[in-house]
């Protein structure tokens, strides 16, 4: 026990190496908003056990940043894609109305739009998976 407090040294110890791994990360390097605390404690108990292989950390560290990576540029694609989608409405005029219908936005409605135009050129029939995701591809060992 340490002095009265309740708190071990050990406890003492480990919560000031948090805090020092804290002051390293501050909020104004986070990429996504604040950093998540229980992702944070978990970081620091993952790379302060003496189990596991040590060699391994960092190629897991890195393994972890391109798939931050991957996700905001997935996301800033989508956010593209978007409004790429809701330009051709505006174009159109149609956001008042596709607004006005309770649960349809302007992204959902330039994806029936895509989807109507799909029917009219292709005349195939209406598929509501490529309807809210784009063409479908076939797959090529199905086909054979």
């Amino acid at each position: 026990m340490g002095n009265g407090s309740g708190v071990s040294r050990g406890d003492r110890n480990r919560n000031a190496r948090l805090e020092r791994l804290r002051a390293l990360v501050p909020v104004s390097n986070a990429i996504v908003g604040k950093p998540c605390l229980r992702i944070v404690r978990g970081l620091f108990a993952a790379l302060g056990d003496p189990a596991g292989v040590t060699a391994h950390r960092p190629g897991m560290l890195k393994r972890v940043q391109l798939l931050l990576e991957d996700w905001l540029l997935t996301k800033a694609r989508l956010a593209d894609a978007e409004q790429r989608m809701t330009g051709v409405v505006d174009q159109l005029g149609l956001t008042a109305l596709a607004t006005s219908i309770t649960g349809l936005s302007a992204v959902g409605a330039a994806a029936i739009l895509r989807q109507l135009h799909a029917v009219i050129t292709t005349g195939r029939a209406w598929d509501p998976v490529t309807a809210t995701h784009g063409a479908r591809r076939e797959s090529t060992a199905l086909a054979a």
